[in-house]
């Protein structure tokens, strides 16, 4: 199997749950939750906050590396010029 970075099968797959809505519907369900949660959350409690504050920021970030896995198949010259 080619390698582009990534492995082409591994890329096929996160591009076929990204456009089929099953990743994007799974990511909007665990921010909704950490929001919820943030919201509930009393504005002292700031350990808590800021825990779910940078599992927020986690979330964005994995969201972002599986879509620059799937860009890499389609735009295989990316990986050559963007280190993400």
């Amino acid at each position: 199997m080619e390698k582009i970075g990534y492995s082409v099968y591994l890329s096929e797959r996160v591009n076929e749950l990204l456009e089929e809505g099953t990743l994007s519907e799974i990511f909007d369900l665990v921010d909704k939750d950490l929001r919820d949660e943030w919201v509930a959350t009393p504005p002292q409690d700031s350990a808590t906050r800021e825990s779910i504050y940078y599992t927020l920021h986690a979330l964005s970030l994995l969201r972002i590396k599986l879509e620059t896995v799937v860009a890499q198949v389609r735009f295989p010259s990316l990986g050559d010029n963007y280190d993400v």
